[in-house]
């Protein structure tokens, strides 16, 4: 599908859309169209792996309690809707890494955007679909995609 032997299947990185750094999302150098874009996530013994024709995240979390020191850096409607529980508080982190990696960005620039929810159903932010992953019991999982594009040429890199 790329092309080559699997012993010649290298892997590097796109700059990151923010800052022009090497810490952008992860690709196959062998694939120099591009056309194959995926995302690896772990948490405790859970392994998830997405794998799509455009940039794509996923993210696994193995349910927290003490995730809450991170609940000031998410925004204010995603704080109200997760209150006090560490289950929706997990359910958005996920949500929200899912995004970041697919943006090729990760959480270094911030939390507070893309708006990702801590409801049961996920919020779509601009340029992306975001769908919650059916894990084991005590975890919490999601998967992000960029949105098809709507014109000709045009790309979702970013948020």
């Amino acid at each position: 599908m790329i092309g080559c032997a699997p012993s010649e299947v290298q892997f590097g990185r796109r700059p990151c859309p923010v800052c022009g750094g090497e810490g952008g999302r992860p690709v196959l150098a062998t694939d120099e169209a591009h056309r194959i874009h995926f995302s690896i996530s772990h948490s405790d013994w859970l392994v998830a792996i997405a794998v799509a024709d455009r940039p794509v995240g996923i993210d696994v979390q193995v349910l927290r309690q003490n995730t809450y020191s991170l609940l000031n850096e998410l925004s204010p409607v995603e704080q109200r809707q997760i209150g006090t529980s560490a289950s929706r508080m997990n359910r958005c982190w996920a949500r929200k890494e899912a995004v970041l990696k697919a943006a090729g960005i990760g959480i270094a620039h911030g939390l507070r955007a893309p708006h990702v929810g801590g409801a049961d159903q996920p919020h779509q932010p601009p340029g992306f679909e975001i769908s919650d992953l059916d894990v084991p019991r005590g975890f919490h999982g999601a998967v992000a995609v960029a949105a098809r594009p709507t014109t000709k040429g045009q790309q979702h890199d970013g948020y």
